[in-house]
């Protein structure tokens, strides 16, 4: 028998912070305040993964 993987939670990131002065960085900080407002919290998910991937913004 073999043993089930353990796996460790850990607490979720800080969302990211948009760039001062990118409007494309301030439309999704927008999005996602308004999709968490709203409950869709896969949508706040996709906003932080788009500011996380925003070109010539870090990673």
């Amino acid at each position: 028998m073999t043993e089930a993987p353990s796996f460790r939670h850990q607490p979720p990131a800080a969302p990211p912070a948009p760039v001062p002065g990118c409007v494309a960085c301030a439309d999704l900080a927008r999005l996602r305040t308004e999709a968490s407002r709203t409950g869709d919290f896969s949508r706040v998910t996709d906003c932080d993964v788009l500011l996380r991937r925003h070109p010539g913004h870090g990673a």
